[in-house]
């Protein structure tokens, strides 16, 4: 998920954002799918992704919708 008036709409985005800035992920667990696909991102893009470890959807939620978490995922990277 990410919030519709936030600045990143697509992949591309997220990776343009990564490069010049402070980019927060969310998910709902270390070692979870989505983590791990974050970390290729990282790794294949060469930027990093500051990760956030949540106990369950639940806190991912509440934690997106603070929008302390820019970018939050529960299945993973989708790309379009």
């Amino acid at each position: 998920m990410v919030a519709l008036d936030g600045p990143i709409c697509s992949p591309a985005e997220l990776v343009v954002r990564a490069r010049s800035g402070n980019v927060k992920f969310g998910s709902t667990g270390i070692g979870t799918s989505s983590h791990v696909k974050l970390e290729l991102l990282n790794r294949a893009a060469g930027v990093q992704i500051l990760h956030a470890s949540y106990r369950g959807s639940a806190d991912l939620i509440a934690a997106d919708l603070a929008r302390w978490a820019r970018v939050a995922k529960e299945a993973g990277i989708q790309a379009e």
